[in-house]
């Protein structure tokens, strides 16, 4: 018997339901378990990936890029604003040290 296949638009919903609610674990599980909410990041990017859509901005810029920690303000990441050049907001993961800079206006 052939697998039903769903439609695209359909699985594009589901898959932002799934990423939505994967973020909500992984934050509310992030400070007893970092690693756990890393996992639950990982997910998420690959269910983004395989349906091709984008995480959400939101959720984007609260996950280190490079270890796929969940970044909280004191906890597990430094925010500071700095300005040089240009204004600018400076989050340090204080898990690998990786330094990312949102530019303000």
């Amino acid at each position: 018997m052939p697998k039903k296949r769903t439609r695209q638009s359909e699985a594009k919903r589901l898959a932002r339901a799934r990423i939505k609610l994967l973020w909500k674990q992984a934050s509310e599980i992030a400070k007893t378990d970092p690693e756990g909410a890393r996992q639950r990041l990982q997910v998420a990017s690959r269910v983004a990936q395989r349906v091709r859509i984008k995480v959400p901005q939101g959720i984007k810029r609260k996950m280190c890029r490079r270890c796929g920690s969940v970044l909280i303000p004191g906890e597990s990441c430094r925010v500071r604003m700095r300005s040089n050049r240009s204004k600018h907001l400076t989050v340090t993961c204080k898990a690998c040290g990786n330094i990312t800079r949102y530019y303000v206006k």
